[in-house]
């Protein structure tokens, strides 16, 4: 593997703009493989890159339960009555 030169930060900044779209598939042949030949040169996008797409794929897996009725109520009440304090 190459050593990143990060005396062009341009491209890092390039490349973090268009993690998310890169992540999630919106993104065109040409800049997709523009970010695959930075992440194989610059460890440092290669970890964030890395890192978000944990952490997005978590987000994705995580469930969300539904509060019941009385469930919301007694939780704004409890809120309330200690703000009030």
């Amino acid at each position: 593997m190459q050593t990143h030169n990060h005396s062009n930060k341009k491209d890092c900044r390039k490349t973090l703009v268009h993690m998310s779209e890169y992540v999630d598939g919106d993104i065109g042949a040409k800049d997709k493989k523009g970010l695959e030949d930075h992440f194989a040169n610059c460890k440092a996008c290669k970890a964030v890159f890395a890192t978000l797409k944990k952490t997005i794929g978590l987000f994705r897996r995580a469930s969300v339960e539904k509060l019941s009725a009385a469930e919301a109520r007694a939780i704004r009440s409890e809120v309330k009555a200690k703000t009030e304090k």
